[in-house]
C-alpha cells in the first residue's frame, strides 16, 4: 500500500498493485480514505470555512515509523494512527498536547531502527511568526520531549518558512527558518 494525503485534510490508502486503471463502478484501488480534519470540501464552496481557524487542512506531509502514521493538520493537534489488519485505524492512538497553526506541520522521524524514535514536527506559527520545531516520543506523541520555544534564548527560530520540512542528517536535526532583510 501507499499513503497519500490531500490538502483538503483527507487521507488515502492506495493499493499500489492496482493503480492506473479507471473503474466506472468504484475505486477498489483506494481501499481506505477518511478525513483527518473536520470539514470536507463542497463543490463551489468559497466560504471562510475552507480557509481559516476552523479548517484542518494537510499542508505538510505524513510520516511513517514502526506501524504508525503521523499527520499534523492545520488548527489541530498532531495525530498518531496505527495500522491494524492492513488498514489504518481512523481513530488516533495518540494526539499532541499542542495545536498547530494555520499551516499545520511537516514531520520526519529519527530512530535507531525500531527503538529510540523521535517524531520531529516543524510549524510556521502564523503570519510573520517564528518557526517552531517540536520533538515527540514517537511511541506516544502525547509526550512532547522538547520544542524550540521552551528555552527561547538558546533555541528560538526566526520567522517561520511555509511548508518547511525538518531533515535529520549526521545525528542533527535541521529545520528551515529565515529572516527578511
Amino acid at each position: 500500500y501507499a499513503a497519500v494525503i490531500a490538502k483538503e485534510g483527507r487521507f488515502f490508502l492506495l493499493d499500489r498493485s492496482n493503480l492506473g486503471h479507471y473503474i466506472a463502478t468504484g475505486d477498489p484501488q483506494i481501499p481506505q480514505s477518511f478525513m483527518v480534519g473536520s470539514y470536507e470540501c463542497a463543490t463551489g464552496d468559497t466560504s471562510a470555512q475552507t480557509e481559516g481557524t476552523t479548517w484542518n487542512r494537510l499542508y505538510g506531509n505524513a510520516s511513517y515509523w514502526n506501524g504508525n502514521l503521523y499527520m499534523a493538520a492545520s488548527n489541530a493537534h498532531a495525530k498518531q494512527y496505527a495500522f491494524s489488519g492492513g488498514l489504518l485505524n481512523p481513530v488516533p492512538v495518540a494526539t499532541s498536547t499542542n495545536v498547530f497553526g494555520q499551516r499545520g506541520g511537516s514531520s520526519v522521524v529519527s530512530a535507531n531502527g525500531t527503538a529510540n524514535a523521535i517524531l520531529w514536527i516543524y510549524e510556521k506559527s502564523g503570519a510573520g511568526g517564528p518557526g517552531i520545531l517540536h520533538a515527540y516520543d514517537a511511541t506516544n506523541i502525547s509526550k512532547e520531549l522538547w520544542n524550540s520555544t521552551q528555552n527561547a534564548k538558546r533555541d528560538s527560530m526566526s520567522t517561520g518558512a511555509p511548508f518547511g520540512t525538518p531533515v535529520v542528517a549526521d545525528g542533527k536535526i535541521l529545520a528551515l527558518s529565515y529572516e527578511w532583510v
